[in-house]
């Protein structure tokens, strides 16, 4: 038997209704301020698992993410009121942010696909 500590970053994309996300591998935990960005993402978390092999057999452990939420340097964070004031905003975008109590929001790298944001669980990387 075996044991192999795994590292990824998950990478997050706009998609239809829900984001669209992929795995890239790491040796060793990697930086985050280091990672290079996909064309397509705007986000990423990083995770750690304990795989263990035995024979021919793997057995894939618990993912655990380790740290924040990451969002790309170019992303826009807005309070509610903020929010209110700005012409991209949709009366759908303030009813949930009222209706779910969202302090905050983050505007994706392109301005769109806002995401509630919360500082205790999210940050937005500063540029390179």
């Amino acid at each position: 038997m075996k044991k192999k500590r795994i590292y990824y970053v998950k990478f997050y994309s706009p998609g239809s209704f829900f984001a669209n996300d992929w795995v890239v591998e790491y040796d060793d935990i990697p930086d985050p301020a280091k990672i290079e960005w996909p064309g397509n993402a705007y986000s990423f978390t990083v995770h750690n698992r304990l795989d263990v092999f035995e024979g021919d057999e793997v057995f894939t452990g618990k993912p655990e993410q380790i740290g924040p939420w990451y969002y790309h340097p170019n992303s826009k964070i807005e309070t509610l009121d903020e929010v209110r004031n700005n012409p991209n905003a949709t009366d759908i975008l303030i009813g949930n942010m009222e209706c779910n109590q969202w302090s905050h929001i983050v505007w994706s790298r392109w301005d769109n696909y806002p995401q509630p944001f919360d500082p205790t669980k999210h940050t937005v990387l500063p540029p390179k």
